[in-house]
């Protein structure tokens, strides 16, 4: 019987952090045939200063408390800061590639990079309140780091599980992973065909909704953890679709 261990098999696992198209069945949980590859841990990427040709960049604030000296710092250090949640960012999608998830390295990273970005979030909402730009860089690296702190907890709980269980594990994780690869993809990919990606994911969180509910296997607790997973990703793929409607009024305009 196929174990679901600290390095799980998954290859049913078609969609990925990087690639330009989106699979959009629903293959075989069962499916154990190929192991999932064991990436060494890398270390963050190093921070560099701002260069000299960046000192000058100016960003305006709307924090009274922020006294003169801390403004002139923190006009220095704001490609500073862009820079650090971009190494952020990178940094988190290696854990990722087109085979794999590297659950043992971002175990072993997720802790401080977690703590990095609550810092860096404390500072953007006291320095840079109106940039919209590294508000924006933040949210997406909290988002990524989200995503697969929640992969990580649900193949950590079920490491030794029945069947049923593990196939909705299995799904779950999927499923996160085409969301996220649809979130990477929409600041900047033309909006013909990305509507019929997130169209196929809904029908695929209905399906996995209507098999969670047939299931009669199950443990409440692991029913009602599935049942948050699925309604949580609904609701962000019907975000996605109000984000597609406002691109295309905007274009219309």
């Amino acid at each position: 019987m196929l174990q679901l261990v600290k390095s799980i098999p998954f290859s049913i696992i078609t969609a990925t952090l990087f690639c330009s198209s989106l699979a959009v069945e629903a293959p075989s949980a069962s499916d154990g045939n190929s192991s999932i590859r064991a990436l060494a841990p890398k270390g963050p990427t190093p921070i560099s200063p701002p260069k000299n040709g960046n000192q000058n960049q100016t960003i305006r604030f709307v924090q009274p408390k922020v006294n003169k000296r801390e403004l002139e710092i923190c006009t220095v250090e704001a490609s500073d800061m862009k820079n650090r949640l971009d190494d952020i960012t990178s940094y988190l999608k290696e854990f990722m590639s087109d085979q794999s998830f590297d659950l043992q390295g971002f175990e072993s990273m997720a802790q401080t990079l977690e703590q990095e970005l609550s810092r860096l979030k404390g500072l953007v909402e006291r320095l840079y309140p109106s940039c919209n730009q590294i508000k924006a860089q933040l949210q997406s690296a909290l988002f990524i780091l989200e995503v697969m702190t929640d992969c990580a907890e649900i193949m950590t709980s079920f490491q030794h599980t029945g069947i049923p269980t593990r196939d909705f594990v299995y799904s779950t994780v999927e499923l996160n992973m085409k969301i996220l690869a649809l979130k990477e993809q929409t600041s900047d990919t033309p909006i013909d065909g990305e509507v019929s990606k997130v169209l196929h994911c809904l029908q695929f969180v209905q399906s996995l909704k209507e098999k969670l509910r047939l299931a009669e296997e199950l443990p409440l607790g692991d029913f009602l953890m599935f049942t948050n997973q699925f309604s949580r990703a609904e609701m962000t793929l019907e975000d996605l679709m109000r984000h597609f409607a406002r691109r295309v009024n905007a274009l219309m305009e």
